[in-house]
């Protein structure tokens, strides 16, 4: 649906007052984009050209179209002209409390909605999508595999690799050629196997990067 927005129909009634109305609107814009956007609606905001000097004009607030009519002109015109070219006006949403302005956009087969309670609807389902949003973040957070600590290791992932070496070294000596029968000492074999172990382990290292 795309909604159309009496401007200042719902800017007044949120707030109740008309003083320092340039500083209402902007904050008024500002807040209706932030739920446009969490909520992903089509909006238009029609303000009316009475509290401005000027032509008409059309722009866009990141996720908002935002139309002021000329001077002269009143917002409930330009909503009607809207109407009038929209190319599937069962699809239009006027948000309005002004009740000629809704009957007679009823009468170009748009829909209709009071201001009030168009905001009521916006603020309930505004609050809950953003607590669903912060539930989703923790859960991800939560989710999320843990680092590991560094100068740490799993002793289960250390007993696996050394066990792993253990076989290839077995395979190795396997592979190696007879030794010459001159007997060496036994201190000497002990170092022998270790430089073995060590060049396989390093070898494993190098393959696993």
């Amino acid at each position: 649906m795309h909604y159309i927005v009496d401007g200042y129909n719902l800017l007044f009634r949120l707030r109740g007052k008309r003083n320092n109305l340039d500083s209402l609107r902007r904050d008024f814009i500002q807040e209706m984009d932030q739920k446009a956007e969490l909520l992903k609606l089509d909006m238009t905001i029609v303000f009316d050209g009475h509290f401005s000097e000027g032509a008409k004009t059309r722009t866009h607030y990141r996720n908002l179209e935002i139309i002021y009519s000329p001077h002269g002109e009143s917002a409930d015109e330009l909503i009607l002209a809207e109407l009038a070219s929209s190319l599937d006006v069962r699809h239009e949403v006027i948000v309005t409390s002004d009740r000629d302005l809704a009957y007679r956009a009823k009468k170009l087969h748009a829909k209709t909605e009071r201001a009030e309670d168009f905001y009521r609807t916006l603020q309930e389902r505004y609050q809950k999508r953003s607590k669903k949003k912060v539930a989703q973040k923790g859960v991800k957070k939560a989710s999320s595999p843990p680092v590991a600590t560094e100068g740490k290791e799993d002793p289960e992932t250390v007993e696996h690799y050394q066990k792993i070496f253990e076989e290839r070294l077995k395979e190795e000596e396997k592979k190696e050629k007879p030794r010459s029968k001159k007997k060496k000492s036994r201190g000497a074999e002990e170092v022998d196997d270790y430089k073995r172990w060590l060049e396989i382990f390093e070898r494993k290292v190098d393959e696993k990067e």
